[in-house]
């Protein structure tokens, strides 16, 4: 993920160079929250799949993981930051706890909270789970690296197919917080069901001919399951499931022409009744929840703290205007971190 301009784009490259002073500050038109005198950091980008895939290798997996913790600390060291214990050396980013003892003002204006906590490249260890037990994941946090969206190709012939875009809404695209139990079932696989959080951002990219397509990214009912690797959780753990994508509006919103679901013209006013058959999709407003899914791949596995974190891919739709339009395919990838709890925290 490369940001130019402040800007982020969701597009594949083999190098990217990122300006420490501009880097993760929300759009161009963010107030800076200070002048940081540092050159460019180029970092090595992690190269996106030609075909929808979760059968990376590791050297492309590992490389993934840590592409934003390159930059992440890249820019904390230009900024001048101060977190205990991380240094120029630290590549891999800010950790959990790193995070958690940052106050307000050193993260206002930064976008380091719209980040994952990472873990160390030395955490190669496993969590064991005892069958019949039930635990509880939390902090799971999902960030999105790459965003491809299906649609018309810009060269003549060539049909539809996937395309890097760029992010035109704010940086707060980030899944955060969601928590769930998680057990070892009766087939012997490794399943969490999220229960709770902060599971959907609303987001609009830019396709490269320049239309819009809003979405809403998310991991709601999310059931993900793994078969048991070293005794429960471990680098060869891959979480795969299906969530639901709701609508991206809700019923009191009304289009340009007053038209809603829960609210609104039954149609467009001043229309001619002979053209409804034509407008019915579009007068027919519609909620339709749709289905998306997602794949966890562990890369990293701390046993004493409980912690993971690895690269993700997840397939689901875009928004489908209340069922006027047909949603296009979206395909999403990025980095996510959680914890593993003996049970609830919170109880």
């Amino acid at each position: 993920m490369a940001f130019v301009n402040t800007v982020p784009v969701f597009a594949s490259s083999s190098k990217v160079a990122v300006d420490a002073q501009t880097c993760f500050l929300n759009t161009k038109n963010s107030r800076k929250v200070g002048s940081f005198k540092a050159a460019s950091t180029k970092f090595e980008a992690a190269a996106a799949p030609a075909v929808f895939s979760v059968s990376a290798s590791a050297e492309r997996v590992a490389e993934k993981a840590t592409t934003f913790g390159r930059a992440l600390a890249a820019f904390v060291a230009a900024a001048g930051i101060s977190f205990a214990g991380v240094s120029q050396a630290n590549a891999e980013g800010l950790t959990f706890d790193q995070l958690n003892s940052a106050n307000y003002l050193k993260l206002k204006g930064t976008g380091i909270s719209n980040t994952c906590p990472t873990l160390g490249a030395s955490a190669r260890g496993n969590i064991s789970l005892e069958k019949g037990k039930e635990y509880y994941l939390t902090d799971l946090c999902i960030q999105p690296t790459e965003i491809l969206v299906k649609a018309e190709s810009l060269q003549k012939g060539k049909g539809e197919e996937f395309q890097p875009t760029r992010l035109v809404t704010r940086a707060t695209y980030t899944i955060d917080k969601v928590e769930g139990p998680i057990f070892v079932d009766s087939d012997n696989q490794v399943t969490f069901v999220e229960k709770d959080g902060f599971d959907y951002q609303a987001l609009t990219v830019k396709l490269p001919g320049g239309e819009l397509v809003p979405m809403l990214f998310t991991v709601k009912e999310l059931i993900a399951k793994a078969p048991v690797s070293d005794g429960g959780i471990s680098p060869a753990t891959n979480l795969k499931g299906s969530f639901a994508v709701p609508s991206y509006r809700m019923g009191n919103f009304l289009d340009p022409k007053g038209r809603g679901l829960a609210t609104g013209y039954d149609f467009a006013h001043a229309l001619p009744a002979a053209d409804q058959e034509e407008l019915a999709k579009e007068n027919d407003k519609q909620n339709i929840t749709r289905e998306g899914q997602i794949s966890l791949q562990v890369v990293r596995v701390d046993g004493a703290t409980g912690e993971i974190a690895g690269v993700w891919e997840s397939s689901q739709p875009g928004d489908d205007d209340l069922g006027s339009k047909n949603p296009k395919p979206v395909k999403l990838s990025g980095v996510w971190y959680a914890r593993v709890n003996d049970s609830n925290p919170a109880l």
